[in-house]
């Protein structure tokens, strides 16, 4: 299958480091595309061009009760990608990854980008990336403006609030010491943390389970099984904690700091 038709698609690189990546988006997909299939006349198109966006989620969400409108906007979509990759000649090897309407492009910002109704805008643009279980993390560091973004697929938003001040602060320390202090450098921080991390040195809020939901995993076995998970937990609580799912994380993210290495150096 051309990749253009996919909805989900993440290539098998595991990371990337100190290169450019740029996630380009269609402008208002939802009714640019069901306009471009005809299946909104001009009136309904103005108003909804012009409305909010949670409007024009809520309208076009009506309308894909019929599943006509479910069709038409993924053909439409994959239509757009199509035109978007044959007009730049774009490579598989230069994709990273497809979010149904987005496309991450690595090292390439494509220079045909509209056609008619449809607008392919550039979004973000990405420094690092890590693919970890089934999380990808999308690192940007700018070394003049000092700006830093972290943007994780894989996790609700409501999950990620959770981990801000704590483990996401040490994935973002992490990532930005690859980009900016080197390998080595990294690998000790790596170290450090986790060796703070199994001897529950750290902050309870760091032992938080590091997945959709992100409440605290307890390892007590109970009549109906074994655990059971809180939204909150104490300081003294940390002992009974299941901390094995962060722990999968680390030892992820330490094979790719090793490989790195062994790059660098073979």
């Amino acid at each position: 299958m051309e990749l253009y038709n996919q909805m989900n698609y993440t290539s098998d690189i595991s990371y990337l480091n100190n290169v450019f990546i740029y996630e380009l988006d269609i402008q208002k997909a939802n009714i640019n595309v069901l306009y471009t299939m005809g299946l909104l006349d001009d009136a309904t198109y103005e108003f909804l061009e012009k409305s909010e966006r949670m409007v024009r989620q809520v309208y076009v969400g009506k309308l894909q009760k019929d599943k006509k409108y479910v069709n038409a906007l993924k053909m439409g979509i994959s239509e757009a990608k199509k035109k978007l990759f044959e007009a730049n000649d774009i490579k598989d090897y230069e994709v990273l990854s497809i979010k149904n309407d987005a496309v991450f492009i690595i090292n390439r910002i494509p220079s045909n980008t509209e056609f008619d109704r449809i607008k392919f805008i550039p979004k973000n643009v990405y420094t690092g990336f890590y693919k970890v279980l089934n999380y990808e993390f999308y690192y940007y560091y700018n070394n003049i403006t000092k700006e830093e973004r972290l943007d994780i697929k894989g996790m609700g938003d409501i999950a990620i609030e959770k981990h801000k001040n704590f483990f996401i602060d040490f994935l973002k320390d992490l990532f930005y010491t690859i980009q900016c202090a080197g390998i080595e450098v990294a690998l000790r921080l790596m170290k450090d943390f986790y060796l703070q991390y199994i001897n529950l040195k750290l902050p309870v809020n760091y032992y938080r389970k590091f997945d959709p939901v992100s409440d605290y995993h307890f390892k007590t076995k109970t009549i109906i099984g074994t655990g059971f998970s809180i939204y909150e937990a104490g300081e003294d609580q940390k002992q009974a904690l299941d901390i094995s799912m962060n722990l999968r994380i680390l030892l992820e993210l330490q094979k790719i700091l090793n490989d790195m290495y062994f790059n660098k150096y073979r």
